[in-house]
């Protein structure tokens, strides 16, 4: 373990990071996803730049109809991924689709996003993850996500982590405070705001979520700039989690 590293994350007890497009991201596009798995199930009739575009259309229609993934309505999160599954397909078809063929196809996608098929770790990850544990350090996740983060993280072998918290089963979504209220609870341990960090790629989700709560927060870019949110939100921002670990083990940073 790097003393230095040890050293920038003295003032903390708690880390934790966001998931998606911060320690894990989508081995293939969904539009490439589903065209493939629903290809795989005899529907010929799409191709990913159109259910590309149907994904995306459907996805901000259900959030804004079913915010959470369905937390608290007429629908679950199983659902609500069924229902975007549907009618993306139906929309990006150029002909009409045999309904029972679409459902399938949806079940397979539920249960393949829960799985290393859809995956894949950032470079790093595992090594940060391990190595801020072994500072001693209570290690969590908080992530806008529905009930099979937990599964997904075991299946993707992260073995660091102390506790999962989900927005589905905590009932709000980041960058509600509730959400990282509930993470110092879950730690476990008596820990007050400012010995909290959060790390995610999300400025306004993650590090303006994370400094309303008076966490402190990082934001890592993964390639993705939006020079106009950062310069509204005061936080120490890192392209990548190499880069993140690289300087927490060699320069002394004022987080």
């Amino acid at each position: 373990m790097s003393s230095m590293l040890a050293h920038n994350l003295s003032r903390f007890k708690l880390v934790t990071f966001d998931v998606t497009n911060t320690l894990l991201k989508f081995s293939k596009a969904p539009g490439v996803q589903y065209t493939e798995t629903a290809n795989s199930h005899g529907i010929t009739s799409i191709e990913p730049k159109t259910v590309s575009i149907a994904f995306r259309k459907n996805f901000k229609i259900l959030a804004k109809e079913y915010p959470n993934f369905g937390y608290n309505s007429q629908i679950n999160w199983h659902e609500w991924w069924r229902l975007l599954v549907i009618q993306t397909l139906n929309d990006a078809s150029s002909s009409k689709l045999d309904q029972k063929t679409v459902n399938k196809v949806a079940y397979t996608l539920i249960e393949q996003y829960q799985t290393p098929l859809c995956w894949e770790k950032y470079h790093k990850a595992d090594e940060l993850l391990r190595k801020v544990k072994e500072t001693g350090k209570c290690v969590g996740i908080i992530s806008n996500f529905d009930s099979r983060l937990k599964t997904l993280l075991n299946n993707m072998k992260f073995n660091q982590i102390d506790f999962i918290l989900p927005s589905y089963e905590i009932g709000v979504m980041k960058p509600n405070t509730k959400i990282f209220e509930k993470a110092l609870k879950e730690s476990g341990i008596l820990i007050s705001p400012s010995e909290a960090l959060h790390i995610g790629n999300e400025i306004e989700l993650d590090c303006k979520g994370a400094l309303d709560a008076g966490w402190s927060g990082i934001l890592i870019r993964n390639c993705e700039r939006d020079s106009i949110k950062e310069n509204l939100v005061k936080c120490p921002m890192y392209d990548t989690l190499e880069i993140l670990l690289n300087d927490l083990e060699t320069k002394e940073l004022n987080l």
